[in-house]
């Protein structure tokens, strides 16, 4: 297994299996749930609401190799400097042994630990990391992608019925493959007359933009809890758009499997398109 990590300064550091030795790890398939309930006055047990999961916790114990005593603590220093926990959050990496598969878990350095001490042994050194993913899932970083819909002189190719008159729209299954659900971003590129809608039938959720969108504009919307955003970029500046999303509208994600999304706007201009963005997210590895 190879295994790298990218520290929020961006320098990566790898576990080559040569100066650096990955003797155990722990946490990956780790996921600790918190499960969310209700109790009334006279309730026999609980009420359950939902299931959420809590930080993970990843622990890589490794083996610093040297053929000096100096050179061992200058391996030991670029440890230390890889895994600061003031550089913020980075990300873990880890590869399969034939390089098909790669993925990803945002994480924090929580400690660095050096068991033995001050490196009594002049050829090897033990040292322990701890890293907090306070986002508790891997995922794969190669972003997946679909476009809803590409129009050309005021109409949609390929050419869906049924339709209302005056209303252009586009039905599509998509599927997450991971196995927790995942937050979306989506893009709008005008020329585009409000309203604006895009649904996901399988959760029953729909977000609604009350904005025309022009045609050197592209609005875009993040659905990720605790990162909700909706700008309009217009390819020099962008500009928030909060204002322009409906109040009854729903941030959200694509559930586990199949998702069949609904785009409809009141009317489009040629070269209009609408596209969604993911990664598809893992509770383990």
């Amino acid at each position: 297994m190879n295994v790298t990590f990218v520290n929020g300064n961006g320098s990566s550091f790898s576990i080559d299996n040569n100066n650096y030795i990955l003797s155990d790890w722990a946490g990956f398939g780790d996921m600790r749930p918190y499960v969310q309930s209700l109790k009334a006055p006279y309730q026999h047990g609980r009420t359950y609401i939902d299931t959420l999961a809590e930080p993970k916790e990843i622990i890589l114990t490794m083996v610093i190799k040297a053929s000096t005593r100096q050179t061992l603590f200058n391996r030991r220093y670029v440890v230390e400097e890889a895994f600061n926990p003031l550089l913020g959050e980075g990300y873990l990496q880890w590869t399969q042994p034939n390089g098909t598969s790669i993925f990803r878990i945002d994480c924090v350095p929580s400690e660095v630990i050096f068991p033995e001490g001050e490196a009594k042994s002049h050829i090897h050194h033990t040292v322990i990391l701890r890293l907090t993913a306070l986002k508790p899932f891997w995922y794969n970083p190669v972003q997946q992608s679909e476009n809803m819909a590409y129009f050309i002189g005021g109409l949609e190719l390929p050419f869906e019925l049924p339709f209302t008159l005056g209303e252009m729209g586009n039905t599509k299954t998509v599927v997450n493959a991971g196995n927790v659900n995942t937050p979306v971003e989506i893009h709008f590129g005008g020329p585009i007359t409000q309203p604006i809608v895009l649904s996901n039938e399988t959760s029953d959720k729909d977000i609604t933009i009350t904005q025309n969108i022009a045609a050197d504009e592209t609005l875009k919307i993040t659905t990720e809890f605790g990162n909700k955003t909706v700008i309009i970029d217009d390819g020099i500046t962008e500009t928030d758009a909060w204002q322009y999303v409906q109040a009854d509208s729903k941030f959200w994600e694509l559930l586990v499997g199949n998702n069949d999304l609904v785009y409809q706007a009141a009317s489009v201009g040629e070269g209009a398109l609408a596209a969604i963005y993911w990664y598809n997210r893992y509770s383990g590895r």
